[in-house]
């Protein structure tokens, strides 16, 4: 399953600007572009996720 950088952000609890750093700092493998939308994979945002130690809904600091 492929999550939108919104989605992403919402699973984590973290504000989209705060998920697209982790992109620009390239933390997340696996993205793919669909148009002008970057898609991340579900697996991807859960790894991150045991990274910070959050779980959704919970702020991700980095």
């Amino acid at each position: 399953m492929l999550l939108t950088t919104g989605q992403a952000a919402e699973e984590l609890g973290c504000a989209i600007t705060t998920f697209r750093r982790f992109i620009h700092a390239g933390l997340l493998p696996g993205l793919s572009q669909r148009g002008v939308r970057t898609m991340i994979p579900l697996d991807v945002v859960q790894a991150l996720s045991k990274r910070c130690g959050t779980t959704a809904r919970h702020r991700c600091r980095s």
